[in-house]
């Protein structure tokens, strides 16, 4: 099961001298915090951000942005031969690297300050609707394959909360959090029942009757970090021993780039 973590980075700038007031403006800090750890598409998030001047600081505007988007990226292989000066055929392979990234929204609030923040720490709250339908947070990578004919791969499902406070005549302070996003529990899906069935074989040839096997399943979503149990039964119709049976339960994840 993956933790449903978030952080906040702090941004800090350095001192500053204000063109018009002619006065230092010292260190300045800027944070983001959500109410929730995580949130699912279609709900409103809420928060806080927390600004902190040592000076008063003028600005036209503090503003927050939330976006997403997906990533991956994989080696793909390509396989050669080569007739070498004795007659024998070589195979080799070459490797290239395939990405691709496409963000699937990025949205501003209206400037939720203008004017001048005063020096005493300042707790800005906010709120931000989230689109329906938004995908689950995700983050893996993996590898296949071995010596030259191994390929890794990575994918990732991200999500941004940004804040940005405007100051006239000077770099903006700026600070971000990585937001989690979790999808929806759908509705139960009806039980279903699996069939195999199979000849069982002596000595790889000789055939000595059937096996048959089913499974009922209660449901077939699952969530991370939940339990999946199911009832399998099996008929041994052989004349030989089942001596064990093994289960498997396997993520296949579909990676395409353009």
């Amino acid at each position: 099961e993956t933790p449903l973590l978030y952080t906040h980075k702090h941004a800090h700038t350095h001192t500053h001298v204000y063109p018009t007031a002619g006065l230092p403006i010292g260190p300045k800090m800027i944070s983001i915090k959500t109410d929730q750890p995580c949130y699912m598409g279609g709900e409103t998030i809420s928060g806080h951000l927390q600004v902190y001047s040592s000076q008063p600081l003028p600005c036209d505007g503090v503003k927050l942005t939330v976006s997403g988007y997906e990533k991956c990226k994989f080696d793909v292989l390509e396989r050669h031969t080569e007739r070498m000066h004795d007659e024998t055929i070589r195979v080799y392979y070459t490797k290239s690297k395939v990405k691709d990234k496409r963000d699937f929204f990025d949205r501003s609030e209206k400037s939720l300050w203008s004017g001048v923040i005063p020096v005493e720490a300042q707790t800005i709250p906010f709120t931000f609707a989230l689109p329906q339908n938004l995908p689950a947070s995700f983050n893996m990578k993996g590898k296949h394959g071995s010596g030259e004919q191994e390929r890794k791969w990575s994918a990732r499902i991200s999500y941004k909360c940004k804040a940005r406070i405007d100051i006239p005549g000077r770099s903006d302070l700026k600070a971000k959090m990585t937001l989690v996003i979790v999808e929806p529990p759908h509705a139960p899906t009806s039980p279903c029942r699996e069939e195999k069935e199979g000849k069982a074989m002596c000595c790889l040839c000789i055939p000595r009757g059937m096996v048959r096997m089913y499974a009922d399943f209660n449901r077939l979503q699952l969530f991370p970090g939940e339990r999946f149990s199911f009832n399998l039964h099996v008929k041994n119709e052989s004349g030989m021993n089942v001596s064990s049976i093994k289960t498997k339960l396997k993520r296949v994840i579909d990676l395409r780039a353009e």
